[in-house]
Formats: C-alpha cells, sequence, structure tokens
C-alpha cells in the first residue's frame, strides 16, 4: 500500500504487546476518521483482523490470530475455478497455520488453493484473502476434509496496515 484510497486507510500500529501479541493490536485511527467496528484490517499480504474497539483518534483490532470455537469464520476456498466453502476454527502458533474445517463437496488436491473471506458472516466482506491451503486432511470417516491454510503476513512485523472501508464482494 502507497497511499489510502476510498476503499481503505492507511495506518501505523502504535501498539503490539508481547502479552497480547495473538490477540490484538492497536492502530493510530479512530471514530475522528471514519473507522468503525467490525471492519476488516489487511496488510498487503492478506487479512489479519477486524476492528473491535474504536476510540477518538486510537482502535484496537482483534487479530486474525486469535480465532476459536467462539468467534469462528466462513471461508471460501478456490482453485480451478471451483469455489467450496469451509469455517475457519483456529490458529496454530507454532506451526503458524489456520485451520479450516466442515469442508465438503468435491475437493480434490486443494494444495495451494487461494482462501478467502466468504460473504456468509463477515458483513459482505467477501473476497478478501486470508491465505493458501498448504496441507489437506481428511476426518475419520471421509466425509469431510480440514485444511490447513498458511498465510504471508508477518505478525512479528506489523508496522503498517490498512481498515478496509468500503465493502465488497467475491
Amino acid at each position: 500500500f502507497k497511499e489510502s484510497n476510498s476503499n481503505y486507510k492507511l495506518c501505523e500500529v502504535v501498539n503490539h504487546t508481547s502479552k497480547y501479541f495473538y490477540d490484538r493490536i492497536d492502530i493510530n485511527l479512530g471514530s475522528k476518521k471514519g473507522v468503525k467496528k467490525s471492519e476488516p484490517v489487511i496488510t498487503d499480504k492478506g487479512l489479519i483482523g477486524f476492528v473491535s474497539k474504536v476510540g477518538k483518534n486510537v482502535s484496537e483490532v482483534k487479530l486474525l490470530t486469535s480465532i476459536n470455537e467462539n468467534n469462528m469464520l466462513s471461508v471460501a476456498i478456490e482453485k480451478d475455478e471451483q469455489k467450496i466453502y469451509g469455517v475457519l476454527r483456529g490458529y496454530d502458533p507454532i506451526k503458524n497455520v489456520f485451520e479450516v474445517t466442515d469442508i465438503v463437496g468435491k475437493t480434490d488436491n486443494l494444495k495451494d488453493a487461494s482462501v478467502f473471506l466468504s460473504n456468509y458472516n463477515n458483513n459482505s466482506y467477501g473476497g478478501i484473502l486470508i491465505g493458501k491451503v498448504d496441507e489437506e486432511k481428511s476426518n475419520e470417516y471421509g466425509l469431510s476434509k480440514k485444511v490447513l491454510v498458511k498465510q504471508d503476513v508477518d505478525y512479528n512485523n506489523l508496522l503498517f496496515v490498512a481498515v478496509v472501508t468500503r465493502k465488497w464482494y467475491i
């Protein structure tokens, strides 16, 4: 990103403490600049989280790495113009991968497939890149699959991010 535009606003990360390293960051944009709760926050490599609290000049961002059973996201997995859906359910900080489960349907070789936010429960911000499928596994009965998704985002080096201010669709 080089400059803000009508789809997003650039900002700096002003707080990323070790205590909440995988949970949240603070950015230097708030309600005075039009930031709203639940807006997606991205880097040039993909989605990193959603605005969770908005102050006048500073906002808190709940990072995607804090995803768990209480705040899952619907995602679309796309490969060779075929789209299937799953649920982003968790993050493994040791392997640095997200887990997407409940994938049903025709799912031959999803390695390197792109994973995006779907339009189901993401306030119509569908199409924002999360990452690429790194590995896939079938459940014990072979009825559904789970994939591990790798991101190119470097959470150790979040300096500048952008708040998505306009909805877009895939």
